[in-house]
């Protein structure tokens, strides 16, 4: 994102909940299984991770507060599982197989419509993201 920023003359604000969501503090030989099964166990907590639901209060918390500010675009930059965990709390149709089909990087654009937000993927290539930013 640095290099976005300098280019468009914008600073870079650190948000803590915006980290990667860990699934778990111990070594899972078998984490992707885990992983599928907390896209549809929400409340699944593995020992020292961080359930999905949780996770996604977390992102959502901070979009909530961006939503309520004065700006007109914002970019939030996070990591594949908790942008995943966003998108699956706009719509619960997002599950596993879309975090597996995501790009890296990728992007997302989230906007509101009469209420119900909604997203789209916009990320096709370098030349999306250099276009978007002219």
């Amino acid at each position: 994102m640095q290099p976005l920023a300098q280019r468009l003359h914008v600073e870079i604000e650190i948000e803590n909940r915006l980290a990667e969501r860990v699934l778990s503090s111990r070594d899972l030989p078998d984490w992707l299984d885990h992983l599928r099964s907390s896209f549809h166990d929400l409340d699944k907590c593995l020992p020292g991770g961080e359930s999905s639901r949780t996770a996604m209060q977390r992102i959502q918390s901070v979009v909530d507060e961006l939503r309520t500010a004065d700006h007109v675009c914002i970019a939030v930059v996070t990591h594949g599982n908790l942008m995943s965990l966003l998108l699956k709390h706009v719509d619960n149709r997002f599950g596993f197989e879309q975090w597996q089909n995501l790009s890296n990087p990728d992007i997302y654009c989230l906007s509101q419509f009469d209420a119900e937000p909604k997203f789209q993927r916009i990320w096709t290539s370098q030349e999306t993201l250099t276009k978007a930013c002219k």
